[in-house]
């Protein structure tokens, strides 16, 4: 007997013992799910065939994704992930979401982080693992169920824990059932016009489309037409009954799911199909979300810190300071002194380079984080020289824009204000009086591009699927257009 005949017989055998009704679960996804009675964890079940199926395979089967609630009340085993002794030391705190796929039989067959900081990640993919859920049974036709597990790291009571948090799905979507997760989630950064993208995304979405797998109720004439009109590009008719394979719009992903004639969507990788062509030329911009701290922040982030030590006989004094910039392990990638004596610059660029600070993250991901630390180098009468780290004020007209200037930037404005020459230290991005700069959005709208354009700002490049642009701008502009509430961060670019 065929495999796929085989899979079936078995799948029909074990599901007529409770007797669901597809169309009633697919309406009431966690009342159902809940109602379903356990069974015990010692009876011996049928070895789960998913994990032998490729992705066009899975794509073919029955299938229906229910949100974090539901998942909570189908549960009849939970483990929690251990917090990892890395993170706990520097206090990593961060959501993890985990995608899963479950056999009906209520087996965890696929664990994967989608997000969240990465030394929290495989604690929550080997705890998702170990769930286990109530068998769920309609007559032999589902056979894979998606949801996805959130677990927070947090802070609580001066304690470091964590939860399980049953996350609905945004209210704004309809028919998420029908919607492999990944799908979701990009529907749900898209209501919330968020720039952060899920692990999976970038498999499947290029150029503002969407690579897909669609299973259909039916495939006809007709439902051909209602595809085309939506705008789906068939790239390939399927020889599975009612599958297809094709390009779609992102922003038509919610009218699919509202189709009748859609059974499930689920994403087609980009390394198992022919790469497509863009439309127009793209740019490979790439928006990674930036911060600015300044120096007392900076300074209570650190968890190992290395003083410069002063070349012999060298009785130098006075401050130095040093931009760096921290990678998403807190550890300094980039050191930069633009002020103090000749003879200890060396010393604290040496210093700096073994900082090392906690992890910045936000809900959701890492940030690269920007800075300046400042040393001041004292020598008393005997020449001994004593060196302290030295908490930095905000300049007062800075306060409101600080964290969204790359600290290059900032130092322009503050010689600015204070009549100094603009470019004398900064000749790779500054030239003729104008800065070349690249301008992270937080969104890119037509009103936001005229406001950049008003301000004096000359575009030099505009990637289309990029939240970046980069141009051209009088210093003296700088810090108005920092005060706009649609600049996220500003960075210099070094001239060609």
């Amino acid at each position: 007997m065929p495999p796929k005949f085989l899979f079936r017989s078995v799948l029909a055998i074990g599901f007529c013992a409770l007797g669901f009704s597809i169309p009633y679960l697919v309406q009431h996804p966690a009342m159902s799910l809940a109602s379903s009675s356990p069974i015990s964890l010692n009876q011996e079940k049928p070895a789960s065939p998913l994990g032998n199926l490729n992705e066009e395979e899975k794509a073919a089967l029955t299938q229906l994704t229910v949100s974090g609630s539901a998942l909570n009340l189908w549960a009849i085993k939970k483990v929690l992930p251990e917090y990892p002794v890395g993170a706990k030391l520097t206090e990593t705190r961060n959501r993890v979401q985990v995608r899963i796929e479950i056999h009906v039989f209520g087996e965890v067959t696929l664990a994967e982080a989608i997000n969240g900081h990465p030394s929290l990640r495989q604690a929550a993919v080997e705890a998702a693992k170990q769930w286990k859920f109530k068998p769920v049974d309609d007559a032999g036709t589902l056979q894979i169920i998606h949801g996805v597990l959130t677990f927070n790291f947090q802070r609580d009571n001066n304690l470091l824990n964590v939860i399980f948090e049953p996350r609905p799905y945004s209210p704004k979507l309809r028919n998420t059932g029908k919607l492999h997760p990944s799908a979701i989630a990009l529907l749900e950064r898209m209501a919330a016009k968020s720039s952060e993208t899920i692990a999976t995304e970038a498999a499947f979405v290029q150029n503002n489309r969407a690579n897909l797998y669609v299973r259909l109720s039916d495939k006809t004439n007709k439902t051909n037409a209602q595809l085309k009109k939506l705008g789906f590009k068939v790239v390939q008719n399927s020889q599975t009954p009612n599958l297809i394979t094709g390009l779609l719009p992102i922003e038509k992903l919610q009218a699919l799911a509202d189709l009748e004639v859609t059974s499930f969507v689920s994403p087609k990788l980009q390394s198992q199909t022919a790469t497509v062509k863009p439309d127009k030329p793209e740019d490979s911009l790439l928006a990674i979300r930036h911060l600015t701290v300044y120096n007392a922040p900076l300074l209570a982030g650190a968890i190992k810190k290395v003083m410069p030590v002063p070349p012999p006989m060298a009785r130098a004094s006075g401050l130095v300071k040093v931009r760096i910039a921290l990678n998403t392990d807190g550890e300094v990638e980039e050191a930069e002194v633009f002020s103090g004596h000749p003879l200890l610059r060396n010393p604290v660029i040496e210093a700096v380079r073994q900082w090392q600070f906690k992890p910045s993250v936000y809900d959701g991901g890492t940030m690269k984080i920007h800075g300046v630390l400042a040393f001041r180098f004292s020598v008393d009468k005997n020449g001994e020289t004593t060196v302290v780290a030295e908490a930095q004020p905000i300049p007062a007209n800075l306060q409101k824009v600080w964290t969204k200037l790359h600290p290059s930037i900032s130092a322009v404005i503050e010689r600015l204000n204070a009549k100094g020459d603009t470019t004398a230290s900064e000749p790779s991005f500054v030239r003729n009086g104008k800065a070349n700069l690249q301008v992270q959005l937080t969104e890119k709208t037509d009103a936001a591009i005229a406001q950049l354009k008003k301000i004096g700002l000359e575009i030099t490049k505009n990637a289309p699927n990029s939240e970046l642009i980069n141009g051209r701008l009088p210093t003296e502009k700088l810090e108005a257009l920092a005060d706009l509430k649609t600049v996220r961060y500003l960075s210099p670019l070094n001239h060609k």
